[in-house]
């Protein structure tokens, strides 16, 4: 929680740069990754409770809202100059990734041999 906190948190305190060609590219991510996470929600929440979630960037990835908000940080990260952030961006990742095998044990438990067919397809991030 502390990583959270302070990925969310030190952007506040940073002084932006803009006008550079690394600020533009860092937003550029950012909104890319932004948009990205819009769809992921929107295919997360509009499929029946019952399913897994199969469809739109979930044929690409079991994971990808953590896969984008990963992306989106790197964007925040790069845009403000902060390899401070874009290291603690890397920390809260692999961290996340134990969160992520217990997420997927309980979709295995609850959805069964479809989401066993699902993982042999799709891969776990990329």
């Amino acid at each position: 929680m502390l990583i959270w906190f302070t990925s969310v948190g030190l952007p506040v305190f940073m002084p932006i740069k803009t006008g550079s060609v690394v600020f533009y590219s860092g937003m550029l991510i950012f909104f890319v990754g932004m948009v990205l996470n819009i769809i992921a929600l929107w295919n997360y929440i509009t499929t029946p409770p019952d399913q897994p979630v199969t469809k739109g960037l979930y044929k690409y990835s079991r994971n990808p809202i953590y896969v984008v908000y990963g992306f989106t940080w790197y964007g925040v990260g790069l845009a403000l100059g902060s390899w401070l952030l874009i290291i603690i961006n890397t920390i809260k990742l692999f961290t996340s990734h134990c969160g992520i095998l217990e997420e997927e044990n309980y979709c295995l438990q609850k959805y069964g041999e479809e989401f066993r067919c699902y993982i042999n397809k799709v891969p776990r991030y990329f």
